[in-house]
């Protein structure tokens, strides 16, 4: 099974228990994977999953908010088995659209789906919300290969409004157009982390933390490897162009004339290529500090480029 099929099933687990939130949970259900066939007095209602426990789910919860009769009917589609949630009957119906505000009192007419405020009022509601989404259209990337986690729907209107519901649960969710579905996606671990909370998956979402600290901490390492190695690149480069500044002087004999502090400190940089400026100033007696080691290596190139410019010149 894949990491997105394991966090579902143990978030099937977790239940809801509060009307309000059972309700907005069965709205995110029809929303992202519900439909009504037929003309009246003859229509289906029918929300589609290929997770048999979650048919089960919204079928007890519908017995249990509406009171209607729910048939759960399987069936193969691409050599994938699907179920199908089934209410029949016009007034179950439109008893149901009427609970979820999908239509008005005074008609029999589906409007578009959306989230009515009802559901955007309270938080609980909101995550319940949130979790029946996940199930229905969601879906996350083993946090091994990155953070990724994104919601489908074809449903402009209905996008929009879950927008905004993740925006009211500070999730900052980003939205993008593919083909013909409308893709409200997450990339950063904080949110995909809360996410994975809402919908009550707790042990992914320690599992999640887990990784997550691994791979901090191997970014930590190769950024602190990095700025090793580009550190050792610059001393290097440094003492290479300290060591050709020395050579010039001592080649041309201006290196004796120096003062005994810039011979010693040229003597001890041509025999220590690869040493630092701190500890090139351990070498040094008495010991000085880098800025010390710094100002008279400087001191030593500055004489051999003005010597080299006469000489040029």
């Amino acid at each position: 099974m894949s990491f997105s099929s394991d966090v579902k099933k143990e978030a099937l687990g977790a239940k809801i228990s509060k009307n309000c939130c059972q309700k907005a949970f069965f709205l995110a259900c029809f929303a992202f994977g519900g439909r009504i066939l037929g003309a009246e007095n003859g229509r289906k209602l029918i929300i589609g999953t290929d997770n048999q426990e979650l048919a089960k789910i919204i079928s007890g919860t519908a017995k249990r908010l509406f009171d209607v009769k729910c048939e759960i009917r399987e069936g193969v589609k691409n050599k994938s088995t699907f179920y199908d949630v089934t209410v029949l009957g016009e007034e179950e119906i439109i008893k149901i659209l009427r609970a979820l505000s999908l239509a008005e009192n005074s008609s029999k007419k589906l409007i578009n789906v959306r989230i009515s405020d009802e559901f955007m009022k309270k938080s609980c509601c909101r995550k319940a919300f949130i979790k029946g989404a996940f199930l229905m259209c969601g879906t996350i990337i083993a946090p091994e290969k990155r953070y990724h986690l994104e919601f489908v729907t074809s449903h402009c209107v209905l996008s929009e409004d879950f927008y905004k519901l993740l925006r009211s649960e500070n999730l900052n969710a980003k939205r993008i157009m593919r083909k013909s579905n409308y893709v409200l996606y997450f990339k950063q671990s904080d949110d995909i982390a809360d996410i994975l909370g809402i919908c009550g998956s707790v042990s992914h979402l320690m599992e999640f933390h887990n990784i997550r600290i691994l791979k901090d901490m191997r970014n930590n390492v190769n950024r602190i490897v990095n700025c090793e190695n580009a550190n050792m690149d610059k001393t290097l480069d440094a003492a290479f162009k300290q060591r050709k500044c020395i050579e010039l002087l001592k080649a041309s004999g201006a290196l004796e004339s120096l003062s005994p502090a810039l011979k010693e400190i040229a003597e001890l940089r041509l025999e220590n290529t690869d040493l630092s400026l701190s500890e090139l100033g351990k070498l040094v007696t008495p010991n000085l500090t880098r800025s010390g080691v710094n100002h008279r290596l400087k001191k030593l190139c500055d004489i051999a480029e003005k010597l080299k410019n006469e000489k040029d010149g």
